[in-house]
């Protein structure tokens, strides 16, 4: 005759949460690198030129009319925007700190990428709708309250809606 305390016992939660939390951090680490990886090699000098490029490609007509009008002749502004947008994202999401906030403005950063890049073919387009989902999937998951700062702002009603 069996009994159930014989038998030994099966976690059926295997915590996503904590898998979550490590995919916000390496996230975090992605967006970290690409911001300093683009001042290590000459970006901001460089991306009016690219801009130009990219302005001149048959891309989505109203992204185009964007690139054309509004970067074009800001683009030094845009450029360093863009690095320290992506060095403070990285951060943020590495410490867990406003994690839906931060993935929001991380998911419009990479629309602007799949918008700007989707026509360079396969590989980035891959890449960025691959970048879309995982940030699409913080979003959701509200990954900065493991392992995060966001753990301590939750239980406050102002940053509950932005951790």
């Amino acid at each position: 005759m069996s009994s159930r305390r014989s038998v030994p016992s099966y976690n059926r939660d295997p915590q996503p949460s904590r898998w979550l939390a490590v995919l916000r951090i390496y996230t975090g680490c992605w967006f970290l690198w690409l911001g300093v990886s683009k001042i290590l090699n000459g970006f901001i000098s460089n991306f009016p030129h690219l801009i130009i490029e990219y302005a001149n490609r048959p891309l989505f007509v109203f992204y185009q009319s964007f690139l054309t009008n509004v970067v074009t002749p800001n683009a030094q502004v845009f450029a360093i925007t863009i690095v320290v947008v992506e060095i403070l994202i990285g951060l943020l999401l590495i410490l867990g700190f406003l994690n839906r906030l931060t993935t929001l403005i991380a998911l419009v950063l990479t629309v602007n990428y799949f918008l700007a890049l989707a026509k360079d073919g396969m590989i980035f387009l891959a890449l960025t709708l691959t970048g879309i989902i995982v940030v699409l999937v913080l979003l959701g998951s509200a990954a900065g309250r493991v392992w995060g700062m966001d753990a301590s702002l939750y239980r406050r009603t102002l940053f509950k809606y932005f951790t």
